[in-house]
């Protein structure tokens, strides 16, 4: 894999066929369009993955994962291909605390006409064992 100065410089003049790097590919814009590549491969392929955990609260009915309470260092893109799972620990506590995971076919994706059309009230649900994300 070429240093990133490589990218921008001497494989992009190949690439381009040009060496101009002063008016229309200014090292500026080559850097950039670099570095857009980068990210928009890295979340094509997901080989970096981050993966969160957010508490949630008995009530509660949704978590905005664009909010640095739920996901501090704000760069949340988008969900990877690998689902979320919801853990439940019961509140016996110590060592006697139990931990239950849902997870795949389990804790299905449904969206928001599915939920209104198939599980009336589900917005004034606040509590019981989570269904779908």
């Amino acid at each position: 894999m070429p240093v990133f100065s490589h990218l921008y410089s001497s494989a992009l003049d190949y690439e381009l066929g040009t060496d101009d790097s002063t008016r229309l590919f200014t090292t500026a814009r080559r850097k950039q369009a670099i570095n857009e590549g980068i990210e928009q491969f890295a979340d094509l392929t997901e080989c970096f993955l981050r993966q969160s955990t957010i508490v949630s609260s008995h009530g509660v009915r949704e978590y905005s994962l664009q909010s640095t309470v739920n996901v501090p260092g704000n760069d949340f893109v988008r969900l990877s291909r690998q689902r979320p799972e919801f853990q439940i620990t019961s509140s016996h506590g110590g060592s006697s605390a139990q931990v239950t995971y849902i997870s795949g076919e389990n804790f299905e994706r449904r969206d928001v006409d599915w939920l209104n059309h198939y599980v009336p009230g589900w917005r004034d649900s606040t509590g019981g064992t989570p269904q779908y994300w």
